[in-house]
């Protein structure tokens, strides 16, 4: 093998790993609630998708500190209403699957209710959770960083 092919076939081997790394990162990096990117919306306020809320009990959860937050089923969609807080400083609601967050809504210490944009909408029949991250000063989500408020959710079915 002379010189030169052999620097071409080292040069392909290279661009192959650097891709498949790159593969791999992007893959892992939404294969859990790890994913880079998160819609995020700010402030407080209702719906303006036009959704509707089918009338149910909500649930709600309470920390010792007084962290609560509560979401009724809803219908399928490309926002999250929620319809009940109590936030004791600033955080990040979010919402998720199984396997992802799909959004993250920034809201104010005392914010009661408001709306959660998300990157991919809520498919019927699926159940989603609703869980509080406080922010960190930077006014960015980020759910590495931002700490997770333990036992803060409440759980909704997209109708």
């Amino acid at each position: 093998m002379d010189t030169s092919n052999r620097t071409n076939w080292i040069i392909i081997g290279a661009v192959a790993v650097v891709l498949i790394l790159g593969g791999w990162w992007l893959f892992m990096g939404k294969a859990d609630d790890s994913q880079g990117a998160v819609a995020t919306t700010t402030g407080t306020g209702t719906p303006t998708t036009g959704t509707t809320v089918t009338p149910t009990v909500p649930v709600t959860t309470t920390t010792a500190s007084g962290e609560t937050v509560s979401v009724q089923n809803q219908a399928a969609g490309a926002s999250v209403a929620i319809s009940g807080m109590n936030l004791t400083r600033e955080s990040w609601v979010a919402v998720r699957d199984a396997k992802s967050i799909l959004g993250a809504g920034r809201f104010a210490a005392g914010a009661t209710s408001g709306t959660v944009k998300l990157l991919r909408s809520t498919v019927k029949g699926e159940t989603y959770q609703v869980v509080v991250y406080v922010d960190d000063g930077d006014k960015k989500f980020d759910f590495k960083v931002d700490a997770l408020v333990s036992g803060v959710n409440a759980s909704f079915m997209a109708q």
